[in-house]
């Protein structure tokens, strides 16, 4: 160590040795704080005063909420519906214990229902749902979102109905850890909260006639944002679900929804249930719908691509039958005349 570097430093307050020589550094030069201007004292009161204005609209937006408490089951309404709220509870309690019945599911945990108080609220607590949507679920919240009918006057539509739909969902999310394919999971809660209005319809035959069927490789995931899209999938949800009903009785889809339950993946729960990938199922149940599509059927359907006459319309119609006919037979050709063998797995009739 050099003698200078062993140099104390002298002086207080803010002296500072230089490096290494022991001299005092110049003291630092403070700059005078200035007050705040009045300009930007009113500027901070103001928005004190929209803070504390925000507070007090939240807290008695809060206040006038009313609410239900019940085992795994909450439902939340603003006091302006109080008479819906009080009609709509014991429903939810007894419909949500009916689809946990019918699925043999009985997660842990607590569903939330909320009934909007307005459009804006509906808005608010889903940001980015379509227009017309009734009811959301919200898994990452656990939260069911009804929009209240009080907020559309003048429309006819099954509030109960709609609740059912998002309960199967929650149930679903609660007990099931991997995300289910979404046309399952729409077609359980179709079939589940008993929307028949998704089960026959004229345009789903149109689509069959027509072989223009949105393949389930392209359901997984999502569905089409367009109107006639979305109503298609939802249809080919709840009709292929119907089907496998069908094939296996309430045992096959209790035993299908468990076996994911346990952990297994989609595809190997519908191996391990049915015999078959989803691949061939959905074959089989195109060829099952297209052999039951009768000419009346496929008449009746004409009506989407508009009534000119009854002529062009029993034109169109021979013409539909004609391809679901010429399609039965690629069908036939491509599979042969009986069905695949059952894989050893199968577990249903």
């Amino acid at each position: 160590m050099t003698q200078g570097a062993g140099r104390a430093c002298r002086g207080g307050g803010v002296a500072r040795c230089a490096a290494g020589d022991g001299r005092q550094a110049p003291p630092a030069v403070h700059a005078r704080r200035r007050r705040p201007g009045f300009r930007a004292r009113l500027l901070t009161s103001l928005l004190l005063a929209a803070l504390a204005l925000t507070t007090v609209a939240s807290a008695q937006a809060w206040a006038q909420r009313e609410r239900r408490f019940d085992e795994g089951l909450t439902l939340e309404y603003d006091a302006r519906d109080r008479v819906l709220g009080e009609r709509l509870w014991p429903l939810l309690i007894a419909d949500r214990k009916q689809i946990m019945e019918r699925l043999e599911l009985f997660p842990p945990g607590t569903l939330k229902v909320v009934l909007a108080a307005d459009a804006a609220d509906f808005v608010q607590r889903v940001p980015g749902v379509p227009a017309g949507a009734l009811g959301v679920y919200v898994g990452s919240l656990r939260t069911v979102v009804l929009r209240s009918p009080r907020s559309s006057p003048g429309t006819d539509w099954d509030l109960r109905g709609v609740a059912r739909h998002e309960l199967v969902h929650g149930i679903l999310d609660l007990a099931i850890e991997e995300p289910l394919p979404r046309w399952l999971n729409e077609g359980l809660a179709v079939l589940v909260a008993e929307e028949l209005s998704f089960l026959d319809d004229t345009r789903f035959n149109a689509a069959l006639a027509m072989n223009r069927l949105i393949p389930f490789a392209a359901l997984v995931e999502t569905f089409p944002g367009e109107d006639f899209g979305l109503t298609l999938a939802y249809q080919q949800a709840a009709s292929f679900t119907r089907f496998l009903l069908a094939r296996g009785g309430i045992y096959g889809i209790q035993s299908l929804v468990r076996a994911m339950a346990s952990g297994y993946t989609s595809s190997q729960a519908l191996e391990i249930v049915y015999g078959y990938d989803l691949a061939e199922l959905e074959r089989l149940w195109k060829r099952e719908l297209i052999a039951r599509l009768s000419w009346w059927s496929v008449l009746a359907s004409s009506s989407l691509l508009g009534v000119l006459g009854a002529p062009l319309l029993v034109l169109g119609a021979r013409k539909r039958h004609r391809e679901a006919q010429r399609l039965l037979q690629q069908m036939a050709l491509l599979e042969g005349d009986e069905a695949p063998s059952p894989g050893p797995g199968r577990l249903v009739n």
